[in-house]
């Protein structure tokens, strides 16, 4: 069996990635936090004109291709 020296540790290329990937969703959470920003999804949030337009049109029946 192999031996691990002090550099590479058994499971050290598992614990690097679980332990960055954590790191940035718990930096994530604590920029939501600081500047207030709602948990919840909205898709009206952003208010993109163009693509609610787009779906009322798609709504009502009316086929508009941008061809």
């Amino acid at each position: 069996m192999a031996k691990y020296n002090l550099i590479f540790k058994k499971n050290w290329f598992a614990k690097s990635i679980f332990g960055t990937v954590g790191f940035f969703v718990l930096l994530d959470q604590l920029a939501r936090y600081q500047y207030n920003i709602p948990e919840y999804r909205n898709p009206n949030l952003t208010m993109w004109s163009w693509w609610l337009e787009k779906v009322n049109l798609k709504r009502l029946g009316v086929d508009k291709e941008d061809n």
